[in-house]
């Protein structure tokens, strides 16, 4: 990729991080406590869900190299 590229690119994804953590931090910064809360919630619920989703693909993976060796 072209140096000047890849500074563009570069440049407004700092620029969207940053616009992003700082109006999180603007609209959650009174409400830090609930929020990190809600966090550990979700965290379980997305930790159970990339499990399920692993297990599924090791399943299908599993199938298909069976397949193969018939």
């Amino acid at each position: 990729m072209p140096w000047k590229k890849f500074l563009l690119f570069n440049f407004l994804g700092a620029v969207l991080w940053v616009s992003v953590v700082a109006s999180l931090g603007y609209f959650f910064g009174s409400r830090w406590d609930w929020l990190l809360n809600e966090l550990e919630d979700l965290q379980l619920v997305l930790a159970a869900v990339a499990v399920l989703v692993l297990l599924v693909l090791w399943r299908r993976e599993r199938r298909r190299v069976a397949t193969r060796a018939r």
